[in-house]
């Protein structure tokens, strides 16, 4: 799959289309299941990180604008890595409490 075919997949979503939602929820997965797994710690589980992720990849959805000098891989990406990051920080901060 090409970027402009995910780009493309990306603004059908933001229109309403489950199908192409699920096609760039599937293509980005992989990526996802990685900065999940990075962050597990005491308090974030892998299926919570990964939850967590996905809620930065519906964010990256919602807000990608493909005038700007980047890929939705990478801005995709780096939502769901700032997303599981902060989830990390947070579980770590509430665990010392």
């Amino acid at each position: 799959m090409t970027e402009s075919t995910l780009e493309e997949l990306v603004f059908t979503a933001r229109g309403g289309d489950s199908a192409a939602l699920a096609a760039v929820i599937a293509k980005m997965l992989p990526a996802l299941h990685r900065a999940a797994a990075k962050a597990v710690c005491p308090g974030l589980d892998f299926d919570d990180a990964v939850q967590e992720g996905l809620i930065g990849l519906f964010h990256a959805i919602q807000t990608f604008d493909g005038q700007r000098n980047a890929s939705f891989r990478t801005y995709g990406g780096v939502c769901v890595q700032n997303a599981v990051a902060t989830a990390g920080r947070r579980a770590v901060l509430f665990r010392t409490r």
